[in-house]
């Protein structure tokens, strides 16, 4: 990453954001206490969770070698295992660049050219989305009874409440609907700005990734698509099997892993390191929802998160050191 004041100031705003998240979810909390909590809790399910995650690091990584197969490269099962790996080890430190991390070591020990691994990584992100916005709306429709009714607990909606909320909806939807009419008819003056060629080249890329799976031939593209199944199973068993830490989360329903699951994965998608504070805002709020006391909805959250922040700086830690014991390849012999 090439610092410069600018990313320096964005970097210095993420991690603010992240710790005010933080410190609002867990100002009122006993954190010794909380503390406290952690050692008494069933440990081995913490041991089961980050096995767990380690498969789907390995799915991950599988599924990124078979995207560079189309390509003319046939990596080593192993190395883009540890750069994946490294990759959510660096995410943890400055948000978003465990991406470049990743096919920066495959470049090194593989010979990979970034622009080709990263074009990969483009395809993962736009079918990862796809997939995350299907599981959003499949769990607000299963699980509306429990989230509306917290949502309408929270908003108070009645009577002229109603009435005020639905004209506020109404006034956001037209201003909405005006700014996007606007865009449209000022896209070509818009090019020149900065902000609108990255979103351009962000969409580009999602794009690109997604044809470029349509390249795959028949059995690699089942691969492709069943990696992508069993990292997204893993992530949900990942927080299932997390409830048995706990007698109070013990007796939770397996729909509410899922919840969960989407739940956090929003956290995590707000640029701050790891998902550190918005993570944890959002999945005390879903256990929330679920009868869960707050206390306990933080604890949950500081465990499931810390968890696996802790297991990715050990083993990423460690596969970066491996990483330095590579002996640096040249542009890929194979590749045509």
């Amino acid at each position: 990453m090439k610092w410069n004041t600018k990313s320096l100031f964005t970097y210095l705003i993420s991690v603010s954001i992240s710790a005010l998240l933080f410190w609002y979810v867990y100002k009122d909390q006993n954190l010794a206490e909380m503390l406290e909590r952690v050692g008494s809790a069933d440990l081995k399910w913490v041991l089961v969770s980050i096995v767990i995650s380690m498969f789907s690091h390995l799915s991950r990584g599988i599924r990124w070698k078979i995207a560079l197969k189309p390509l003319g490269y046939n990596v080593n099962t192993i190395k883009v295992f540890m750069a994946v790996v490294v990759g959510y080890f660096v995410n943890n430190l400055v948000p978003r660049m465990g991406e470049m991390a990743r096919c920066g070591l495959l470049k090194k020990g593989e010979g990979v050219p970034i622009r080709v691994s990263f074009g990969a990584v483009a395809a993962e992100r736009a079918l990862d989305l796809i997939l995350l916005v299907g599981l959003i709306a499949t769990v607000l429709i299963l699980e509306f009874n429990k989230i509306g009714v917290f949502l309408s607990e929270k908003l108070t909606v009645t009577g002229a409440g109603m009435l005020s909320k639905l004209i506020l909806l109404g006034g956001v939807g037209v201003f909405l609907i005006v700014f996007a009419l606007i865009l449209y008819f000022q896209r070509h003056r818009l090019q020149s700005f900065t902000v609108y060629q990255k979103v351009g080249n962000l969409l580009s890329g999602f794009k690109e990734g997604l044809l470029s799976i349509l390249k795959l031939s028949a059995v690699d593209r089942f691969y492709y698509i069943m990696h992508t199944l069993l990292i997204w199973v893993a992530y949900y068993f990942m927080a299932y099997v997390m409830f048995f830490c706990t007698p109070e989360t013990s007796i939770l329903p397996p729909m509410t892993a899922l919840t969960v699951l989407i739940m956090g994965g929003i956290g995590m998608a707000i640029p701050t390191p790891g998902g550190t504070g918005s993570y944890h805002l959002f999945v005390t709020a879903t256990l929330l929802a679920y009868g869960i006391s707050e206390p306990t909805g933080k604890y949950f959250a500081f465990l499931l998160h810390s968890s696996q922040v802790l297991s990715q700086i050990i083993f990423g830690s460690l596969f970066l050191l491996i990483s330095l014991l590579w002996s640096k390849k040249p542009a890929y012999s194979n590749a045509g």
